[in-house]
């Protein structure tokens, strides 16, 4: 028996690395396919080897290729133009460099105007600049926006979270008591997030596999920390007038929808496929967060339905 856990595990494993490693091997990424996020990690690396004039060529680049919401944009061009501004300087153009810090401020002050992103964490931080809500912009920023598929998700989670987050957030300035409770929430997934860009930044690989890996190690630790206590406490609730229970054939429909999700995400990504990356991208991320809830609902309630078992005597 155990040697076939043991066997399923290594399948298991098998079944997810196959399209990690096939996106490395068959996704060539011209530079006329790369995203804002990826000319400005070459002009960062462009600009530390001294070459000053080339990396001006790859901010432009991320310039053009800037995307997102206009507050997403602005807040892209103003961190571009920095790093504009400190290789002008090191090529002795104080002129162009002072210029490009004046874009910055003005890209800076375009995209304060409209912060429309990230409404509940401002609420519940009481600023827009607050450091934790910084955070979390700055992931989505440096880590979501700098591929393909992370803009396609985005761009389906702002269609669900604008459709709900502004009453939140207003509801959450009207009554000041919510906001150390609400504080307590969100702390863990600061947390998550930080150690999601962690392991973005950790994997060697091009960006599009760095954010699939952040996109499971952050999926599957929000399942545990809030999914799984929503879903455990439903389960009980519910049992208390159905008999009802999560059994192995539920977690497999989960995991084969997480798995369908990565390898749509793999295929998009090779393929060029807008469409195929948004339903890849949302479909791995809610399944993930999905099974892991129900993984560990199911795990804790076996366990409370074996002490709860009438000992029978031999």
């Amino acid at each position: 028996m155990k040697s076939q856990h043991i066997t399923n595990l290594i399948f298991v494993l098998l079944v997810l690395l196959i399209p990690i490693v096939a996106l490395d091997l068959f996704q060539s990424n011209p530079k006329t396919l790369w995203t804002s996020g990826q000319f400005t990690e070459a002009g960062d690396k462009e600009a530390a080897a001294g070459n000053f004039n080339e990396a001006l060529n790859n901010y432009n680049k991320a310039e053009e290729k800037a995307t997102g919401r206009n507050t997403d944009k602005y807040y892209t061009m103003a961190a571009v133009e920095r790093k504009k501004a400190n290789a002008y300087t090191g090529l002795g153009d104080t002129a162009a460099a002072a210029n490009a810090n004046r874009l910055a401020e003005d890209y800076t002050d375009r995209s304060s105007e409209t912060y429309d992103n990230c409404l509940i964490a401002t609420a519940t931080f009481d600023s827009p600049l607050a450091p934790q809500v910084q955070q979390l912009r700055e992931f989505r920023q440096n880590t979501i926006y700098s591929t393909e598929s992370g803009t396609q998700f985005m761009s389906a989670f702002n269609a669900w979270y604008y459709s709900f987050s502004p009453a939140v957030a207003d509801f959450i300035d009207d009554h000041p008591l919510i906001k150390p409770p609400m504080r307590v929430i969100l702390t863990p997934l600061l947390g998550i997030l930080a150690l999601a860009q962690m392991s973005f930044s950790a994997i060697p690989l091009n960006p599009a596999t760095g954010v699939i890996v952040s996109g499971l190690v952050a999926s599957t630790l929000i399942g545990m920390i809030y999914a799984f206590p929503i879903l455990f406490v439903l389960l009980l609730v519910i049992r208390r007038f159905y008999p009802v229970t999560v059994t192995t054939g539920t977690l497999k429909i989960a995991g084969v929808s997480a798995i369908a999700g990565l390898y749509l995400l793999v295929a998009g990504d090779i393929l060029l496929l807008s469409p195929v990356l948004l339903v890849g991208s949302v479909l791995f991320v809610v399944s993930l967060v999905v099974v892991t809830g129900l993984f560990l609902s199911w795990v804790c309630m076996n366990r409370l339905d074996h002490r709860s078992a009438p000992i029978t005597p031999e």
